[in-house]
């Protein structure tokens, strides 16, 4: 859409979007991922650390997006599985990985397309499973998120791992309810991001208003944080035990990295 002299195309019509959908991510982000958050974390640090771990089948990464972390994890030699509720996140991932490399499966975090392994059992179905970068915080409510934790319980095999990486908000917390920030994301633009806090809820729901020379588009997000302590009583309700934890993927003490997790979880009856 085109406006009159001194006005700024809109790219996109601003629409409601249930951020509480599957591909609610995916819809806001999918074009823009790679360009923005492709250094966000060391990826080849991420597949290293995770095959050291996942070795007795394959690896489902939950929320693979474009396949940032998913395709050095195949270059390694693991199998990997890919799921995503987002159809625009995953034709990335399909165009970028190549055919046959990457298995990719369109499904909601919240019911799991898998069956589980049957219960008592020391075999699974997957040998790992990863869950980076705040994806687990993309479930907006701890029903959710248990549930999510306790589907993968029940996937993977007893001599795997579930790895969860999560970021520390406590610095949020600290600040106001409702905040504006304005950064750069690359020479063509910048994005205005309005957030919204819940401190009960435990949820920060936030727009980025990217202006640059294609227009203006709007991207709304919401996620439902987690401290290290909850995860580790959900994950323990979910029949997981904490095996380790690092600061970062090349195994730094979590000390030295306070705003970054790596948190890895195994069944309780495993070894």
């Amino acid at each position: 859409m085109t406006d009159g002299p001194g006005r700024l195309p809109v790219e996109s019509e601003p629409r409601t979007l249930d951020l509480d959908r599957a591909d609610a991510y995916g819809r806001s982000f999918a074009d823009v991922y790679d360009r923005w958050y492709h250094d966000i974390s060391d990826a080849d640090a991420t597949a290293r650390f995770v095959a050291r771990r996942c070795r007795g089948g394959p690896v489902l990464e939950l929320g693979v997006g474009s396949g940032r972390l998913a395709r050095p994890l195949a270059a390694l030699g693991l199998s990997v599985i890919g799921l995503d509720g987002s159809a625009e996140m995953l034709d990335r991932c399909r165009r970028a990985a190549g055919p046959g490399s990457i298995s990719l499966v369109r499904g909601d975090m919240r019911a799991l397309p898998f069956r589980r392994s049957q219960r008592g059992s020391s075999t699974g179905v997957i040998g790992g499973a990863l869950i980076a970068f705040n994806t687990l915080f993309n479930l907006t409510s701890e029903a959710e998120q248990f549930s999510l934790l306790s589907e993968v319980a029940g996937l993977v095999d007893h001599r795997g791992a579930i790895i969860i990486e999560t970021i520390d908000v406590s610095p949020l917390l600290v600040g106001p309810s409702r905040s504006i920030g304005v950064r750069d994301r690359d020479r063509n633009g910048l994005v205005v991001t309005a957030t919204r806090l819940d401190v009960e809820a435990r949820t920060i729901t936030g727009q980025h208003l990217e202006i640059s020379d294609r227009g203006v588009s709007i991207r709304p997000w919401k996620l439902r944080w987690l401290t290290t302590d909850h995860l580790d009583r959900l994950t323990a309700s979910a029949g997981l035990r904490l095996t380790e934890r690092h600061g970062s993927w090349t195994e730094q003490p979590d000390e030295a990295h306070p705003d970054t997790h790596i948190s890895v979880y195994r069944r309780a009856e495993g070894p």
